[in-house]
């Protein structure tokens, strides 16, 4: 067993150096996963505010249209939970496809009905805002996770 007392002094010096900026990247991944688990925070509410409205629209056609609604909304609730989940393995990619999915839903109902542009739209707002900051974030930890296989 080797002990520092048999290690000449650079060689202690360069563990050190290794020891710490190992505990710095460390440290920034656990700020990158804080960051993304926001996003994936982000990616559920916006599951529940689709549910929310999937019941909503329930309770405005009377029970009538059941099958449609649940065609059109239940397939996209699925999306974001499952791209919630994505995010601990992929979470540059799920977050990504997430924002693809989420401003392609918010354009195809605004084409249906253009009163669906403002209807939530503090919700979509803050669903875009956090999926857009943690991108960066996203991309460094996804990085992180392929190099060191976590």
């Amino acid at each position: 067993m080797e002990t520092n007392q048999d290690k000449p002094q650079e060689e202690i010096k360069q563990d050190q150096i290794a020891e710490y900026h190992e505990d710095i990247r460390h440290i920034e991944l656990e700020g990158y996963e804080l960051r993304v688990k926001k996003a994936r925070n982000a990616l559920f509410i916006a599951a529940g505010a689709l549910a929310l409205g999937f019941f909503i629209s329930l309770a405005q056609t009377e029970g009538n249209f059941v099958g449609e609604l649940a065609i059109l909304f239940c397939p996209l609730i699925a999306i974001f939970i499952a791209l919630g989940f994505w995010t601990k393995q992929k979470p540059f990619t799920a977050i990504v496809t997430g924002l693809i999915v989420f401003i392609g839903f918010w354009i195809g109902f605004a084409i249906l009905d253009a009163r669906n542009i403002y209807m939530g739209i503090i919700i979509k707002i803050f669903v875009i805002v956090y999926l857009a900051n943690a991108l960066k974030d996203a991309k460094e930890l996804q990085k992180a996770k392929e190099e060191k296989n976590i």
